[in-house]
């Protein structure tokens, strides 16, 4: 009876060791190896760690402007993404909420969000390109300059930040779309009673109960453009003259680009995005639990 006890006390351990293994493989020692490389200056290929004690990261608080001008572009998409986007997304969640063939519409929003985000970057910088792409061959046929977005140190980002909204809207519309659909038809119709117009009802009803959707829609969205990656190095690779860098591909541009690996450097450097990633979700886990109460 006690082995029966005892058992029945580990099973749930045993339950969770094939998830706790592959957690440790794949996250943990990846983090820890990160770590331990950011105080070395371990390019790759030699076989000793020489520990340089705190001199990347003093390198990259005080002397590293590329890396600071990535986390600038960083700021830039998460404000881009969270007034410009947040509002299509808005606006295109109560334009589809309570339509004829809100389904199918849905579907066609969201599309973009489950694409290949390589295959899409190619396709958007094939009709950004000034010889053969549609934007400028409308220009031409409309006698307006043609311009360079990719290659533009101005344009460059904007327009990588473009296609990243027009990719990722889908993704907070169906997030606003479960939080529209939470709010009580009996309000609205109560407020169609009182004489409430159509806006009245959004600035009234909708907007002030959505809030805490989308502020967990921010959240989310403030993760996803820190972690961002794919999109801008598929079109761009952070150029040109590291214009559109953001903080990954500032990262891995500098442990892989070029002749010269700096391994330990860009582990300093992934370290620092981790923390960020980590106090944004933090902060996300608080607010989502004030909700939840």
């Amino acid at each position: 009876m006690y082995r029966n006890e005892r058992k029945r006390k580990l099973e749930p351990y045993f339950l969770i060791l094939p998830g706790l293994i592959i957690f440790t493989i794949f996250f943990i020692i990846p983090v820890a190896t990160t770590f331990i490389y950011s105080f070395t200056n371990y390019d790759g290929f030699q076989p000793k760690l020489n520990f340089v004690g705190l001199r990347n990261y003093i390198n990259i608080f005080a002397n590293d402007k590329k890396f600071w001008a990535s986390i600038l572009n960083n700021v830039k998409l998460i404000l881009c993404y969270n007034t410009i986007g947040l509002f299509i997304s808005v606006s295109l969640a109560i334009a589809l909420n309570n339509i004829r063939l809100k389904s199918f519409y849905r579907t066609c929003f969201f599309l973009p969000v489950v694409m290949s985000t390589v295959a899409i970057g190619y396709t958007w910088k094939f009709m950004f390109d000034p010889a053969n792409g549609i934007f400028n061959s409308i220009s031409q046929l409309l006698n307006l300059p043609v311009l360079d977005f990719l290659g533009n140190y101005k344009l460059a980002l904007y327009a990588v930040i473009f296609v990243d909204i027009w990719k990722g809207q889908g993704n907070n519309m169906i997030i606003l779309l479960a939080g529209l659909q939470s709010i009580s038809a009996d309000i609205y119709e109560s407020a169609r009673i009182d004489g409430a117009g159509t806006w009245q009802q959004i600035r009234y009803i909708t907007l002030p109960l959505l809030k805490p959707t989308i502020s967990i829609a921010i959240l989310l969205t403030t993760i996803g453009c820190i972690k961002a990656f794919d999109l801008t190095y598929v079109m761009t690779q952070g150029g040109p003259f590291n214009t559109s860098e953001l903080m990954t591909v500032r990262i891995f541009n500098e442990a892989f680009g070029g002749s010269a690996h700096y391994y330990g450097y860009a582990s300093a450097e992934s370290t620092i995005l981790f923390v960020l990633v980590l106090i944004v979700s933090l902060i996300q886990m608080k607010v989502t639990g004030q909700k939840e109460e």
